[in-house]
């Protein structure tokens, strides 16, 4: 329960921080762009550009100099580590705070990610610091305090004995696996899709107490998110006021639901030859700099690409009343319409593909 609800609080976390990071700095650039000046595009290019490499610097310098554990998603080292393989400090108490923070500034950065991927192993995590009782930190903090701290200290580690029987090897790999459960539920509202996926990618062991652990990690992992965050109803992404088909409309439209599965596929293959040939380029783990100054050139790629075609090819149309002022980009349009394309691309990723899922409902 407890690695459940606090997976539910970390994800609550990363949607709230990335909100109001990306909000605050697309305020900034429409406040530029409001400006009267031949330089205000420019000025608010610019501006976007910083913003972005200044976030992922941030969160790729914690990785390169500090947890180098919590690079990538994450999800396949935890995979691995649950099949019986030994990643050394990948479930430590700095490999959560830099995953936590990395996938805070990634998402703020404009990158075409989410915190789906981050939050498997944020789950996983938690559950091992819980399990493991990292607690020895808070000896140091309490000693600040004087003989009564101490003593509490000394109280508080005798309770915390009873936690013995739960850090044998079995056990442990258990609660990773109900870590894992609540990170999938977290992200998607789906606390029977977290146990599932548990159950089929992530462990090689199996039973019964481990299905009824998982479950209940991932009942309070959601529960916990749609109480302390009114906009994740259910889950991080959640896809509401979709038009319900009937049967033919499946009908009619399986042939375009093959067609972009082939393609889909096509471009899977496509990616992950590309990214084997990449990494064939890239720089060795242990130049920090040129890792930094890789990431960095990526983000000024991504953050280019965005803000051109938006000023480029961004036609201006009618905002849709139901989406509020929390969402869309006037960019240079005028009051009460919004740019197409800066609101796909500049926007929160995470609120474009509910958006996205949601078009063609008729509320009548």
């Amino acid at each position: 329960m407890v690695s459940g609800i606090l997976t539910g609080v970390a994800a609550v976390g990363i949607g709230t921080l990335a909100g109001d990071l990306i909000d605050w700095k697309n305020g900034f650039v429409q406040e530029l762009l409001d400006e009267q000046g031949q330089h205000r595009v420019f000025m608010a290019f610019l501006w976007h550009c910083a913003y972005s490499c200044l976030l992922v610097s941030f969160g790729v310098a914690l990785v390169q100099y500090w947890a180098p554990q919590a690079a990538g998603a994450g999800v396949t080292t935890v995979m691995a580590y649950l099949n019986g393989n030994h990643v050394p400090n990948l479930l430590r108490t700095r490999t959560l705070i830099t995953k936590f923070l990395g996938t805070v500034c990634s998402v703020s950065a404009g990158f075409p990610m989410g915190p789906e991927g981050p939050m498997v192993h944020c789950g996983a995590c938690l559950a091992s610091i819980i399990t493991y009782a990292e607690w020895g930190w808070t000896g140091q903090w309490l000693r600040w305090f004087g003989r009564k701290a101490r003593t509490r200290e000394a109280q508080f580690l005798e309770k915390l004995k009873v936690l013995d029987d739960l850090v044998s090897d079995s056990d442990h790999r258990e609660f990773v696996s109900a870590g894992v459960a609540a990170g999938i539920s977290a992200a998607f509202g789906a606390p029977i899709g977290g146990v599932l996926f548990a159950m089929e990618e992530a462990c090689s062991f199996w039973n019964r107490r481990t299905s009824w652990r998982c479950f209940l990690a991932a009942v309070c992992s959601t529960f916990t998110l749609q109480t302390l965050s009114r906009n994740a109803s259910h889950g991080m992404i959640s896809f509401t006021g979709v038009h319900n088909y009937e049967n033919k409309d499946w009908l009619y439209q399986l042939p375009f639901i093959l067609v972009n599965a082939g393609v889909a596929g096509l471009l899977g293959a496509a990616f992950n030859s590309m990214r084997m040939w990449l990494w064939k380029l890239r720089a060795s783990k242990t130049r920090h700099v040129l890792r930094i100054a890789e990431v960095i050139g990526m983000a000024l790629m991504v953050c280019t690409c965005g803000f051109f075609f938006a000023w480029s090819a961004g036609k201006c149309i009618p905002k849709n009343p139901d989406w509020g002022e929390e969402y869309g980009m006037r960019f240079q349009c005028e009051e009460g319409e919004h740019n197409d394309l800066a609101t796909l691309f500049l926007s929160s990723s995470h609120h474009t593909i509910i958006k996205l899922f949601s078009m063609g409902h008729n509320p009548g």
